[in-house]
């Protein structure tokens, strides 16, 4: 589908059903399709986005406009075999020094960097360690919950502003993969300072619920220990030289405390178990579930499955959500789920997906016999012991016994 056609009938489509306020904001923006390769239903179809950028001083406005700009441009998108539309992103328009109407703004902001102290670091010119790099590539995704979350496309947008030019298709890596892969070639070239002010864009914050101060108090705990910081200046943020007397110690003592409260609360994060399994062994899911009670009473684990979403939630949305947060995956194994087109084809392939990036780890729980060897987690060792299904086992308390100690296992590991 041709992405100029579908925004001259887009306008078109407004005018018709007499939105003339959405029409005169979306006339100066620029749209195009973002494809990605995450599943939109069981229909095998992916998920395409509409992606709208405006320019920054209309992008509040246009956004209560969402509903209605998601319901047209669900009824022009032609849908195939491959994609299906997901849903509308409303974003800020990038600026170029090119566009002539940007004058003001590219003077302003080259003012700006003329401006600088003595001290403030140049683009290209630090190296930064590797604990503050990890830190930097978790918070660009929003993986740590210091900023907001950032889809497979969007990392791909981000970091091709450093000239990339990389392309976001089926066989993307891991978000976060892809983010270390990054930031390890852009601190090699010195380029971080440029990486990180640019996280710090203030635009990019508008209408999110992230603090944009909160998110750099949060990169100076680790940037202090290579001496640097970042500091506002005129409302935009500067990556800067620490001093001495600087003002880091004085102005974050809430951040400090908010930083000691965040590591106090991931040090008792318990680890989440998540639970891919065919509706027809639901009966042999609840009573794994309460196997597992001790563990959870005892603080090592919490537990998820699709039962305990709430009514009128997007269930797709909602399951992929908590698959892509899971420390420990358990796959209940029967004839059943191994037929299941959604727990084969989608939750076990992200669950082994995530299982070899080290993301989380997969367990198979055998529960009835099956030929589950030849499938592709028959590499990973399965529970209870030697594999055996649960239902074939005299005593099913021991069955269930030995999978939740095996369980308990695999989330100390991840505490400790």
């Amino acid at each position: 589908m041709n992405e100029k056609d579908f925004f001259l009938t887009l306008k078109e489509y407004l005018a018709e059903e007499g939105h003339f306020d959405i029409l005169e904001l979306i006339n100066p923006c620029e749209l195009s399709f973002n494809y990605t390769s995450v599943f939109a239903s069981k229909n095998y179809q992916y998920r395409a986005y509409v992606d709208i950028r405006v320019p920054v001083s209309k992008l509040k406005e246009l956004k209560e406009h969402i509903s209605i700009l998601s319901k047209l441009s669900k009824d022009i998108f032609i849908e195939d075999e491959e994609y299906a539309l997901y849903g509308v992103d409303i974003k800020p328009m990038l600026i170029s020094s090119k566009n002539n109407d940007d004058k003001n703004i590219s003077e302003d902001i080259e003012n700006r960097t003329a401006d600088t102290k003595i001290n403030d670091v140049e683009f290209r010119e630090i190296i930064i360690s590797n604990k503050i790099a990890e830190c930097l590539a978790q918070t660009i995704c929003g993986d740590n919950q210091k900023s907001f979350y950032r889809k497979g496309y969007e990392l791909v947008q981000f970091f091709n502003q450093f000239g990339f030019e990389d392309v976001y298709e089926i066989g993307f890596p891991s978000r976060i993969i892809y983010a270390r892969e990054k930031i390890q070639l852009l601190n090699k070239q010195k380029r971080l300072s440029e990486v990180i002010e640019t996280l710090l864009d203030p635009r990019e914050y508008i209408d999110r619920e992230y603090d944009i101060k909160d998110v750099a108090n949060y990169l100076n705990q680790y940037l202090q220990y290579d001496k640097l910081i970042v500091k506002e200046e005129d409302g935009f943020f500067k990556l800067q030289e620490l001093k001495k007397n600087d003002v880091l110690i004085k102005e974050s003592v809430t951040s400090i405390q908010k930083t000691v409260s965040d590591r106090v609360i991931n040090e008792n994060k318990k680890p989440v178990v998540f639970f891919s399994y065919s509706h027809k062994d639901e009966d042999l899911r609840n009573e794994l579930e309460k196997h597992l009670i001790m563990l959870k009473r005892k603080g090592i684990i919490e537990t998820w499955h699709d039962r305990v979403i709430l009514a009128g939630s997007e269930l797709t949305n909602e399951i992929d959500k908590n698959l892509q947060n899971a420390d420990i995956i358990l796959l209940l194994v029967s004839i059943d789920f191994l037929a299941s087109d959604y727990c084969y084809d989608i939750e076990m392939k992200k669950a082994l997906e995530m299982h070899a990036n080290n993301e989380a780890t997969v367990i198979p729980v055998i529960l009835r016999n099956c030929d589950w060897h030849s499938a592709p987690f028959g590499k990973l060792m399965a529970v209870p012991i030697d594999g055996k299904g649960i239902v074939t086992w005299s005593d099913r308390d021991s069955a269930f016994l030995n999978v939740a100690k095996s369980i308990e296992a695999v989330a100390l590991k991840i505490i400790q």
